[in-house]
């Protein structure tokens, strides 16, 4: 059946993977030899077995280049001619025969024979100039892919250039041989006049509806409307449509795949297979043509439903007029259909009356000191918006170099002077000439805004006057913070963070311009509501709400006030620092005494008083202690004082002030009949000047009776100098 046989025993047994065949003649001399490899099939499915490998034709070419799985159907020819024969390496002139594109940057190249590997390199390739980034071959051989690192422009004319591509015998390839020319063709860009019309984000608690998300399509026109190659996307998934069509007025409900059942009953429905999940609080949804230009786009927000109940869920938001000049929360609302929204129909709110307030400037803040950014009630026109003769700055800096119109609502504008604005000053920006989408400009009653551009924080400029950080039950933290300096401040240079071993936690207080006066006080905290619930509230202004806040441990820890890395101020607090007849000091915050101490001296924050409700966020504190000016060296603030924690003369303030520093102190009081009652100080070094505290609680943290008392200090420095002082002072009560 095969031919002629001639049977060896033994028999030399053929590895699969790659092994070594010799013919030698009898006088042992080498007659022809083949060192052959399972890479030699350049097939992977002959690979696995049953085919033959053979050689393919007479050709300078040995080993790979030469040798080939059977192309016989029975998977080899013992005994007859080769399958593979004139299949191989013939001396052919290399050249390139074709060429497909297979992506947006990448080739299929096909050649007339295979050529010697050693040279397919990405050097060797070369369209309009630009080397190839990779070379990839078939299993044949007799093709390759090549990567580019750009995409393919559409409608261009391309030429591939091969260089030093040499077959297996090392023959060159030649001009034309070596090159080809192709051209990509050209996408017409497509027209989809359709818009969203209704989101669904939050469907539970189920009202009405499916318990599932959808976005809802409009089709405005007279004609129908091919899907192919729109795009839909928010901003982490992408949808291309591969097909799919909307009628004449007609209306198309988007959802994920999953779910295209449950909205079957309502109208014609589009299942995703990847359905860009929408975000409850907040998404931007985008329609764009088959050439990626936008030509629709909602940065919806749960604020659009001017409805709190409705914010919750269940209840879709609908456009209310697609003609509008208005968009936002201005042009969209709530539902009002009892069943939570109208898919696959007109909307429960069309054409509903809507503001029609005129374009104004809402806003201008500085980003930095040549950089502003203005802020528009609504869309604007993009167009005259990025005109920078429409613009004017005063205080000599006159127009602006370039005017950016930031998408995607087209509310802001960015403008950038050549000139650096100059800090303590007051500018005013105005705006000419700027329209809205109905072509309307913006009127002179509402065209400009002025803004103060304050001078840098320095140390001490803000203190921090106030801190709860042990609230009640279900209660939340304060910080209190306070303009001790005769300038105004933007709280978008401040921040504020914790330490333990390096800076934590760090929160700016506002990312845009906000400014906080001289002598003002402002309480920072995530929960203004809870803050004036549990507290007497003088100034329900003097609130930040805060996005979140360091953590604040009730035991202990340090709070840092920051300016552009520099430490404005810092409080090392701890419970101890209570009053010590304070049995729970949940709920209780920390005040300041006096803004002229350091922020960590000795008893300059201490427990506010009951009698202010135990705290004063947003006005001066229950502690805070008057200046008192003498010209003696040591004096008692009051001479009478009552510790019953009413905010009147909590304390017992002992002042003092030398002409040098290095004095040491001890201090002590004693009753009216020469009874030690509490000893303050001893061996205490002291400041030029300064202050002690007594909290009027003795040795045993009791309160000594109503009476009259002795303070006495003694001082004395390494000179051996002492200074003696005796103050009485009365420790009063109020009367039952």
């Amino acid at each position: 059946q095969y031919g002629k046989v001639i049977g060896l025993s033994p028999w030399p047994s053929l590895n699969n993977s790659s092994d070594q065949i010799v013919l030698k003649s009898f006088k042992n001399r080498t007659v022809d030899s083949v060192s052959y490899s399972d890479t030699w099939y350049k097939d992977a499915g002959k690979k696995q077995g049953g085919w033959t490998l053979e050689r393919m034709a007479e050709s300078p070419c040995i080993g790979w280049y030469n040798w080939d799985a059977s192309y016989d159907l029975s998977g080899g020819t013992p005994g007859k001619i080769n399958s593979s024969n004139n299949r191989g390496s013939k001396n052919l002139n290399l050249k390139i025969d074709s060429i497909l594109v297979i992506s947006e940057s990448t080739l299929r190249v096909y050649f007339n024979t295979i050529q010697d590997t050693v040279f397919l390199r990405p050097n060797n390739f070369k369209l309009n100039g630009i080397q190839a980034l990779s070379v990839k071959t078939s299993e044949k051989f007799l093709s390759i892919e090549l990567t580019f690192k750009d995409h393919f422009i559409e409608g261009t004319t391309y030429t591939l250039i091969t260089q030093e591509l040499r077959t297996c015998s090392g023959s060159l390839i030649t001009q034309p041989d070596n090159q080809i020319t192709f051209t990509t063709p050209a996408i017409p860009e497509l027209n989809y006049p359709i818009v969203i019309n209704e989101i669904f984000a939050d469907p539970s608690p189920v009202v009405g509806m499916p318990e599932a998300e959808f976005v809802e399509l409009f089709n405005p026109t007279d004609k129908t409307i091919a899907l192919k190659g729109l795009i839909y996307e928010d901003a982490l998934t992408k949808y291309v449509f591969p097909s799919g069509r909307i009628e004449p007025g007609g209306y198309l409900i988007l959802c994920a795949l999953k779910d295209t059942l449950s909205f079957k009953p309502f109208g014609n429905v589009y299942g995703l297979a990847n359905w860009p999940s929408l975000n409850n609080d907040k998404d931007i949804l985008t329609l764009r043509n088959n050439k990626g230009k936008a030509i629709s786009s909602i940065n919806y927000e749960s604020g659009w439903h001017r409805d709190k109940n409705k914010q919750s869920g269940g209840w879709s938001l609908e456009l209310i007029d697609l003609n509008a000049v208005c968009s936002g929360k201005q042009n969209w609302s709530s539902s009002t259909h009892t069943s939570g929204g109208t898919p696959g129909k007109q909307n429960s709110i069309y054409k509903t009356n809507f503001s029609n307030e005129a374009l104004k400037l809402s806003t201008g803040f500085l980003i930095d000191s040549v950089t502003l950014q203005l802020t528009f009630n609504r869309t604007i026109d993009s167009l005259s918006a990025s005109r920078v003769t429409n613009y004017s700055l005063n205080n000599g800096i006159g127009k602006p170099m370039q005017a950016t119109v930031l998408d995607p609502d087209f509310t802001q504008v960015n403008l950038k002077f050549q000139n650096a604005l100059i800090r303590r000053n007051t500018y005013k920006i105005s705006v000419t000439d700027v329209t809205d989408c109905a072509g309307i400009s913006i009127s002179a009653n509402n065209n400009s805004k002025e803004f103060f551009f304050p001078k840098r924080l320095e140390k001490g400029d803000i203190l921090i006057n106030e801190i709860l950080f042990n609230p009640r039950k279900n209660g939340a933290d304060f910080v209190e913070i306070y303009n001790n300096s005769a300038n105004n401040f933007d709280l978008k240079d401040l921040a504020i963070a914790t330490y333990k071993d390096s800076l934590t936690s760090i929160k700016p207080l506002s990312l845009l311009t906000q400014l906080i006066k001289s002598g003002e006080y402002l309480v920072l905290t995530t929960d203004p509501d809870n803050i004036k619930k549990e507290y007497v509230i003088e100034k329900p202004d003097a609130f930040l709400k805060m996005q979140s806040m360091p953590a604040f441990n009730d035991d202990a820890g340090v709070i840092v006030l920051l300016s552009h890395g520099i430490r404005i101020d810092e409080l090392i607090y701890t419970d101890k620092m209570h009053y010590k007849l304070i049995k729970d000091p949940e709920g209780v915050s920390l005040e300041r005494s006096s803004f002229s101490k350091a922020t960590n001296e000795p008893d300059n924050f201490r427990s506010a008083t009951a009698s202010a409700g135990y705290a004063t966020p947003g006005y001066k504190n229950s502690q805070f202690i008057e200046e008192v000016i003498s010209e003696e060296e040591v004096f008692l603030s009051s001479k009478t004082f009552s510790p019953d924690s009413d905010g009147f003369e909590d304390v017992l303030t002992l002042n003092y002030k030398f002409n040098e520093p290095g004095w040491i102190a001890n201090v002590t009081i004693y009753n009216d009949k020469g009874v030690l009652i509490k000893k303050l100080t001893k061996n205490h070094s002291l400041a030029a000047n300064g202050t002690i505290y007594w909290d009027g609680l003795n040795e045993f943290n009791e309160k000594p009776p109503v009476g009259i008392y002795v303070l006495y200090m003694e001082v004395f420095n390494l000179q051996g100098k002492v200074k003696k002082y005796r103050r009485s002072f009365v420790l009063a009560a109020k009367l039952n």
